[in-house]
């Protein structure tokens, strides 16, 4: 059985039973700072060492065997294709690594050391009512998008199961793939109350790495690709979900100073309309698709701008030049999706005309309906109201120009 290690995130700091850091409490949010655990049975709060050794019970079970089969998922990646279990005599050693916390997920970095090489794994463990709740839905949705072809960008489910706490309730976590180099970023405050993207590189004694403003155009193109290749063009099925201030999606940069993106997770994959009577006629089909396709490109338009200060803070809103970029990325998305999906890729011919045809007038009141996605009440909504009008005419000279 190969020895367990245990680390915190920002700087690998050692976690061993009998250490304060042991009894140090969970905490629950991205902006909580040692407090706000989730509470157990008793109403005590959930310790790191709880966290840790509940983890470690679920991963050692039968010699490692999910571990095992993981590490099979990455060394023979191809969907359906049959799995080689690495056996545990073949584990050094396996590390986790409690990186942050979110509302649904305590994810860790999960780093299996074997035949002298390190293999990294996204561990994401559910122990709030919320998160156990939402993590087959999550694992539900990655399996969809994981039967489909051509799709890189968004995870694959490599194992999942539960684990015990200390006080007999059960947890939930699964496995998927590490996108190693890619980080999480957000808008921050620089200068004279302006704004750029910082990249949270984890590198605490450098200065950190701000996006100029073509970057930002790239990072935003790139996540309006991966949404739109995402799509699902026979049953309309859309990835939603998603929020920039939970760090759904990542980047690296490449050699050239340009940003490539994935998304982490992904909440729900579902479809965009309700379902409607199946005639076999195929104008309606493709009315129907055409419709939805000019919904994603709105919602996508208006939500990809919306972040929160350095993740945590005050609702912050990207500028109108980057519309340009988003629709730029849905358009290569369309592309990828009729490829992946084996339709003529000159439908991107129709999309780009339809996308046109709306009024100004027509486009603010879909527009005011979809809004994003966002509740009515919510503050992201409440802060881009000032933004709105300027949003959908820039939004409407793009789809202009495109058609």
């Amino acid at each position: 059985m190969p020895p367990f290690r245990f680390l915190l995130s920002a700087d690998h700091t050692p976690v061993a039973p009998g250490t304060p850091l042991w009894e140090a409490p969970l905490p629950t949010s991205r902006g909580a700072a040692g407090g706000g655990a989730p509470a157990s049975e008793d109403g005590a709060p959930i310790s790191c060492g709880a966290y840790f050794s509940a983890l470690e019970e679920a991963l050692a079970a039968d010699d490692c065997a999910v571990i095992c089969e993981a590490m099979a998922g990455i060394t023979q990646p191809s969907p359906g294709a049959p799995r080689t279990p690495k056996g545990a005599d073949r584990l050094d050693r396996v590390e986790i690594q409690l990186l942050k916390h979110g509302h649904f997920y305590h994810p860790a970095r999960l780093v299996v050391h074997a035949d002298g090489v390190a293999h990294p794994l996204a561990l994401n463990a559910a122990l709030s009512p919320d998160g156990i709740a939402q993590l087959p839905k999550e694992t539900a949705a990655l399996d969809a998008l994981a039967s489909q072809a051509g799709l890189d960008s968004v995870p694959r489910v490599l194992a999942q199961g539960d684990c015990i706490s200390p006080d007999g309730r059960g947890w939930r976590w699964f496995l998927a793939p590490w996108f190693e180099g890619f980080h999480e970023f957000h808008l921050t405050r620089v200068g004279d109350g302006g704004q750029a993207v910082v990249v949270w590189n984890g590198a605490a004694d450098t200065d950190p790495t701000l996006l100029d403003a073509a970057q930002t155009d790239a990072l935003l193109e790139g996540a309006a690709r991966i949404l739109t290749t995402a799509f699902n063009p026979h049953t309309l099925a859309h990835i939603f979900p998603w929020h920039h201030a939970a760090g759904d999606f990542v980047l690296r940069l490449g050699a050239d100073g340009r940003p490539r993106v994935r998304l982490i997770t992904v909440r729900d994959y579902q479809p965009l309309l309700p379902p409607a009577e199946d005639n076999g006629e195929e104008d309606a089909f493709l009315e129907r698709l055409l419709y939805a396709l000019l919904l994603l490109v709105v919602q996508a338009a208006l939500r990809l701008r919306v972040d929160r200060l350095d993740g945590v803070g005050e609702v912050a809103v990207h500028p109108p030049r980057v519309v340009a970029a988003i629709c730029r990325g849905f358009r290569d998305g369309i592309t990828a999706m009729c490829q992946r999906w084996g339709l003529p890729v000159d439908l991107e011919l129709p999309v780009m005309a339809y996308l046109g045809t709306p009024s100004l007038d027509d486009l603010s009141q879909l527009s005011a309906a979809v809004y994003g996605g966002f509740a009515l009440e919510s503050p992201e909504r409440q802060a881009f109201a000032p933004y709105f009008d300027a949003h959908v005419k820039v939004l409407h000279a793009r789809l202009q120009d495109m058609g």
